[in-house]
C-alpha cells in the first residue's frame, strides 16, 4: 500500500519493522459475525504455516534446522 500526495509520504509507519505484516479483515457491508468466521480460518490456517516453518538466518537467508 503506497499513497503520496501533499502532506504525505506514504509510508503508513511501514518502515517502523521489517518483520511486520498488516491484514486487513472485511469492509463495510461484512458483519462482525463474518469477520470472526474469517479470522478464525485465517488464524487456523496461518498457524500450521507459523508453527511448521524453520528457522532462517536473517544474514544469509540459509535454514537453521538440521
Amino acid at each position: 500500500m503506497k499513497q503520496g500526495g501533499a502532506g504525505q509520504n506514504g509510508v503508513y509507519n511501514q518502515d517502523l519493522s521489517s518483520n511486520a505484516m498488516l491484514i486487513e479483515i472485511g469492509g463495510v457491508d461484512n458483519t462482525f459475525e463474518e469477520m470472526y468466521l474469517t479470522v478464525d480460518a485465517f488464524t487456523d490456517v496461518f498457524s500450521e504455516f507459523y508453527w511448521d516453518a524453520k528457522a532462517v538466518d536473517k544474514t544469509t537467508g540459509e535454514s537453521e534446522a538440521k
